[in-house]
């Protein structure tokens, strides 16, 4: 018996005479050395989060010995846009706490809605704003919302408050909205007041928000189970949160942003939805997708004419949302002195470039807080 240990076999004896001499003309696996998609620029959107509350911790953004910091004063944040805004960012999305937690919710949107004022008013209507509600109803237990007596959520006062935020807001001057991606028809109750009152405001949703333990790090970090609100969608369940989506899009958003970024998986198959390489009718009769709507109810007839479905999500953009993880991730590398500032941008273009092909044709915005870093240095590695 031959030991199969003293057999050499050579490529010319396993490979066809086709393949052998195509060795000569390709010999490695790389097609092509142009890229299918770049990061586009003008699409990135500065993350910058507001606050005047006393106690808050300022922390650096990217960038060693820079004066850019994650969480901003009413004042720090204006010399920051305008950094912002050197740097070819003319898209800023404002997540503004309110200055006291005892403020009643009408004090505290009236209090963020200022925040808009000023920035608006300082900067005119060149500056791109978007905004969320998080600041108006974020509870210590990381949950969203109206508290009824019993600590719980009431959930159609949560809507009036969503309703009136996303008003007051508008009213300030933001050109988008972005529903927070917790209650049930948040993009529907905000589609509709500003169809009567903001026609010009575009409406865009967290429509796949999962309850990964990567978002609010700075609270997750050492128990990771607060992350479990009950609100949001269980990590790895791609078939509801594409239901999510799609719903999301029946009630009227615009732009569907994926939070956090690294679920590409999800967005593919969204773009394979607009494209139509994925049927629409063969995604909702699925077993566990029917299951879905049927148990829960949730749907009424958005499902009914799947035409109508399908003409307005050929017309939804999808962008991404970068999670206080990600930039922690980085930010932990960035002060690793064994880690190189040219490693750490190639790796954030390569999550970039990622996100980039799964949306295809359909890609429209990508929100961080490492956009203005990753945009200045662009231009030096690049």
């Amino acid at each position: 018996m031959t030991n199969v240990s003293e057999q050499r076999l050579m490529a010319k004896e396993l490979l066809s005479e086709f393949q052998i001499t195509s060795l000569e003309n390709l010999p490695f696996r790389r097609l092509t050395n142009d890229y299918e998609k770049e990061v586009p620029l003008d699409l990135l959107c500065q993350s910058l989060h507001v606050s005047n509350r006393a106690g808050t911790n300022a922390r650096l953004l990217m960038g060693k010995g820079q004066s850019s910091y994650y969480l901003h004063t009413n004042e720090t944040i204006m010399a920051e846009i305008e950094a912002v805004l050197k740097i070819g960012i003319e898209k800023v999305f404002l997540q503004i706490i309110a200055s006291d937690e005892n403020l009643s919710t009408a004090e505290k949107i009236d209090d963020c809605r200022k925040v808009i004022e000023k920035v608006r008013g300082t900067f005119g209507n060149d500056l791109v704003i978007m905004t969320d509600p998080q600041g108006v109803c974020f509870r210590e237990d990381l949950r969203w919302g109206v508290s009824t007596n019993e600590k719980e959520i009431d959930a159609e006062r949560t809507l009036d408050v969503l309703i009136h935020t996303a008003s007051s807001f508008a009213d300030a001057g933001i050109n988008a909205f972005i529903t927070i991606g917790r209650v049930n028809h948040e993009v529907k109750a905000v589609r509709e007041a500003y169809n009567r009152l903001y026609p010009g405001v575009d409406v865009y949703s967290f429509s796949t928000n999962s309850e990964t333990s990567n978002a609010y790090i700075q609270e997750t970090k050492y128990d990771p189970g607060l992350a479990l609100t009950g609100q949001k969608i269980l990590v790895g369940n791609k078939h509801e949160m594409i239901l999510r989506a799609l719903i999301d899009v029946a009630e009227g958003t615009q732009m569907m942003l994926q939070k956090p970024i690294e679920s590409f998986h999800l967005v593919e198959y969204i773009r394979c939805l607009i494209e139509e390489e994925i049927a629409l009718e063969s995604f909702l009769s699925k077993p566990v997708v029917k299951r879905l709507i049927e148990d829960n109810n949730l749907a009424g007839d958005l499902f009914v004419d799947t035409s109508s479905l399908l003409s307005n999500l050929k017309k939804v953009k999808l962008g991404a949302y970068e999670v206080s993880g990600t930039y922690m991730i980085y930010k932990m590398l960035e002060e690793n002195p064994s880690v190189s500032e040219k490693l750490i941008f190639s790796l954030l273009d390569e999550m970039y470039k990622g996100f980039c092909s799964a949306a295809g044709n359909s890609l429209g915005l990508l929100v961080g807080r490492n956009m203005s870093w990753y945009a200045r240095l662009a231009k030096e590695y690049k």
